[in-house]
């Protein structure tokens, strides 16, 4: 199965398991052990209260490469912009505009109105390492910064640390919810996959993510068409942002710039990452594309010069 840059996912069609077992299940493997484990423990527990995202049925290690295997439900559906690029953003606008924001809006309000407690506790059991708070994350974005010699976004990072403002309630937050991480059934079903980025954070975190990625929408077009394609990208932004805000008016969302400054450096240190990755860069890697955008938005949030390459 193809669509991601960091697991490796099959398809596979069993004969001869428990009537419980689907026939169509999906076989993911994880390349750290750590992240997968943290990721897994939060599907299942999503799952398990209701969520509506694959039920796990079995996971374990990969000896060979510290990654972790599972074996998930097969989700119907494709996502709501499959396909989509060029002249097909413009033609499909009208009524992409009238759905993509509540196809987005909807489940991530769902999710941050859950109890975070169950999904605390199978994370620190599960993967005790991981960074699991926007303070273990600015922890993290500092010394990953320092190891690429990235001086520039060690002086962000200090920045937004210093001008960070008190958090408030914190939810279970997907941390990389964006149309592609959506699968929509013939009956309008939302299903969301891929756990990996979740967090527990202010809803703010969530938002401001996902509104981002929207109002810079990393599609192949250049002039004119461009022009107007960032247009749509900022209109729906909004619109997503006004949703949310209409079916989860008591999540507080008044430090969004904050957290849009924490996610654009977050996309220069993995965009930074991947360059340093032996090989060739993934081919459509959304931060690879949006890395001048989120220097120049980290570069206006903090005052100081961002540059988009490894040094």
């Amino acid at each position: 199965m193809t669509g991601g840059f960091w697991a490796s996912m099959y398809r596979l069609r069993l004969e001869g398991q428990p009537q419980a077992v689907p026939v169509d299940v999906v076989f993911r493997i994880a390349p750290d052990a750590a992240m997968g484990a943290k990721e897994l423990a939060v599907q299942q527990t999503l799952a398990e209260l209701g969520f509506s995202t694959p039920h796990v049925w079995l996971a374990g290690p990969v000896d060979d490469i510290g990654g972790t295997w599972s074996v998930m439900d097969f989700a119907v559906g494709i996502p709501p912009l499959a396909g989509l690029g060029g002249f097909a953003a413009l033609r499909r606008s009208p009524g992409l505009l009238g759905r993509l924001s509540a196809q987005l809006a909807v489940p991530m309000a769902a999710l941050h109105a859950l109890d975070p407690e169950p999904v605390s506790s199978a994370v620190t059991a599960a993967a005790p390492t991981v960074s699991w708070s926007v303070d273990k994350v600015l922890a993290n974005f500092e010394a990953s910064a320092e190891i690429r010699g990235r001086s520039d976004l060690v002086a962000a990072v200090r920045a937004l640390t210093d001008g960070r403002p008190s958090e408030g309630k914190t939810v279970i937050c997907h941390g990389d919810l964006h149309p592609f991480n959506l699968l929509i059934d013939g009956d309008g079903t939302v299903t969301v996959v891929d756990w990996t980025a979740a967090i527990r954070a202010e809803p703010a975190y969530d938002v401001a993510f996902t509104e981002f990625l929207l109002a810079n929408p990393p599609l192949d077009a250049s002039g004119p068409l461009g022009a107007v394609i960032r247009w749509i990208g900022a209109h729906l932004a909004r619109r997503f942002v006004a949703k949310y805000r209409a079916v989860a008016p008591h999540n507080d969302l008044g430090e969004l710039a904050w957290y849009r400054a924490l996610h654009s450096l977050r996309i220069l240190l993995e965009a930074a990452s991947l360059e340093n990755t032996e090989g060739p860069i993934p081919n459509g890697h959304p931060f690879i594309a949006l890395a001048p955008t989120a220097a120049s938005a980290l570069s206006a949030a903090t005052g100081l010069p961002i540059g988009t390459q490894n040094g």
